[in-house]
């Protein structure tokens, strides 16, 4: 349960960007993709194989469509719970792709 509250004020604090970014149906799109995401992080019902493989088209859809990049906090959250350190970093690569230059 803490997970879930936990995971709900990290969505709340990504979505109050959207005040200061320009209206675009990609953050809709993003957003309904990453609660399909982060909810089936939380039933045990599909292998963890395809779990983390969500996590990571994601992650690399964050490099095209860098509108996505705004909530790779909470899939950074949903890393942090694997037990391979190299897994529980991989969230920080698509950050350098969309760092503004």
């Amino acid at each position: 349960m803490d997970r879930i509250i936990d995971k709900s004020v990290i969505i709340v604090c990504c979505t109050a960007v959207l005040v200061v970014m320009p209206q675009s149906t990609l953050f809709v799109v993003g957003l309904l993709l990453i609660l399909a995401v982060t909810a089936l992080q939380e039933v045990h019902l599909l292998p963890r194989s395809f779990l983390w493989g969500m996590l990571y088209v994601y992650l690399i859809a964050t490099i095209p469509v860098s509108t996505f990049a705004v909530f790779i906090p909470l899939i950074a959250y949903d890393c942090m719970r694997m037990k391979h350190w190299l897994l529980k970093l991989s969230w920080l690569l698509p950050l350098f792709f969309n760092l503004p230059v």
